[in-house]
Order: C-alpha cells, then structure tokens, then sequence
C-alpha cells in the first residue's frame, strides 16, 4: 500500500494525531468497562451496563484497536517523538489554565459568601504552587 514517502508529512501528521486521539481513547473505555473503579477523583462512573452488553462493548473497543493499529502500520505513520519533560509541562501548563480559571471563577462568583471562596482559593492557590514546580 502505501510507503511512508507516498504520503505527504502534513497527512502523516494528522492521522498520526488522529491515531493517538483514538487510542487514548480507547484506554479510557477499557478502563470504564473493564475496572471503572480505577478511575480518579472528580469521576465516579455508574455500572449500568449488563454483563452481556460490556462484553460487547469490550470487543468493539478491541476490534477498533486492531483497526487503529493496522491503519498506524500499513500507512507507515510516523509517531510525533515527544520528550518526558515536554509532556509534563505541557499537562502542567495546561493544569495551571484550569486552575487559575476556576480561581478567577471563584473570587467573581456573587454565589460564594467571602469566607467560603477564600477557603476554596486557598486550596486553588496550593495547588497552582505545586503545578508551577511542574512548569
């Protein structure tokens, strides 16, 4: 089919991103079917799927896998080679926006007695701390 060469690198790159996207995800809905108790804080997922219709849903998510994978390989996509630090800061970086976008939230909110959102800032504020030692 097709070599890496035959496809323009603007092409390579977006189903290269597009690959991933799907893969990341997939991860996620192997782990809300198969171990939803995993997930974290701020989540909590109600099992209201049967036995019957997991292991459906489960297979699909396995049969996408494959194809996601042959896609990857027979188009010789290239992945996008990202370092360690370069993949913390931008998730801290990104961190840091949602934080301090709830902050701004919370200090302007007419909802909020005084007291309450300085209690809520200052955990906002801990946390943008710990994030900057990330950044």
């Amino acid at each position: 089919m097709n070599q890496s060469s035959d496809l323009p690198i603007a092409q390579n790159r977006s189903l290269s991103a597009a690959a991933w996207i799907v893969q990341e995800a997939l991860d996620e809905m192997r782990l809300v079917l198969a171990d939803p108790q995993k997930l974290r804080m701020g989540r909590q997922i109600r099992e209201d799927v049967d036995d019957a219709t997991r292991l459906q849903m489960l297979e699909a998510v396995e049969k996408l896998r494959i194809a996601n994978d042959d896609m990857f390989r027979i188009l010789h996509l290239k992945p996008d080679i990202l370092s360690q630090a370069q993949v913390v800061k931008s998730r801290a970086s990104h961190a840091w926006t949602v934080l301090e976008n709830c902050r701004s939230s919370v200090l302007y909110s007419s909802a909020l007695s005084p007291a309450l959102a300085q209690r809520i800032v200052e955990h906002i504020d801990r946390l943008l701390l710990i994030v900057n030692e990330l950044r």
